[in-house]
């Protein structure tokens, strides 16, 4: 578990089964967050900065300073295996770098607006991302090419999560003109790219996460509730 605190910018990375923190990061931006699945790199944004750091969790160290763009990272992602970092932009660019060196592999810059929520396949070879403009898109993770576009959601979409499975992905929105206004989950079936159900949601959903199994989701909304509802 990542704890993120902006006053002290620091970063303290706990073990939540031994119940012992592994980790104190200190300098580092708190206002996006990623933690690799190997558990091997943390990647941080803060808006006004223009850039993506990559911390590496043995040493405590920044391992790159990564150039992004104007408005910095609107959400930061990697692939299953860590050996890439994607960031979702405010300046409707998507860029991947490679985790070890740094180098940027790819850069979208096509889109229609801001992407908020970005999420990789289990088993890597899908990236899926949405946001502003309230369309899911799929791409190849290899070639970075579009293969799909779902809508469907119809809100901006604020966060997302796919099942340890692959097969369902879940959107939460939000709505632009103020977060404290209603909005909902969506529940996908990502073979058919069809809604399968729509879950009601108090305010933005900033967060969505699935349990193990894959039958349950928790998101978080902006009253800083957590909920949970049977999916699956």
């Amino acid at each position: 578990m990542m704890e993120a605190n902006e006053e002290t910018k620091s970063m303290k990375i706990w073990d939540l089964s031994a119940d012992r923190q592994l980790q104190l990061i200190n300098g580092a931006p708190t206002s996006t967050l990623a933690l690799s699945s190997d558990r091997r790199f943390v990647a941080t944004s803060k808006p006004e900065e223009r850039t993506v750091r990559i911390w590496d969790l043995a040493s405590g160290k920044e391992k790159h300073t990564l150039p992004d763009g104007i408005g910095g990272s609107a959400g930061l992602t990697f692939s299953p295996d860590g050996e890439t970092v994607v960031s979702a932009n405010y300046d409707n660019d998507i860029r991947v770098w490679k985790t070890q060196s740094g180098e940027l592999v790819k850069k979208v810059e096509d889109m229609t607006g801001a992407m908020f929520a970005s999420a990789f396949s289990p088993d890597g070879k899908q990236l899926v991302m949405a946001g502003l403009d309230e369309t899911v898109y799929v791409w190849d993770a290899k070639t970075f090419a579009l293969t799909r576009k779902l809508k469907g959601h119809g809100e901006t979409i604020a966060s997302m999560a796919i099942s340890p499975d692959g097969r369902t992905l879940v959107t939460g929105g939000f709505d632009v003109i103020t977060v404290k206004n209603p909005v909902k989950l969506s529940v996908w079936d990502l073979a058919s790219g069809k809604i399968v159900k729509s879950i009601s949601a108090p305010h933005r959903v900033a967060r969505v996460a699935f349990s193990p199994d894959g039958k349950w989701v928790a998101f978080l909304t902006g009253d800083a509730e957590i909920s949970l509802v049977q999916v699956n």
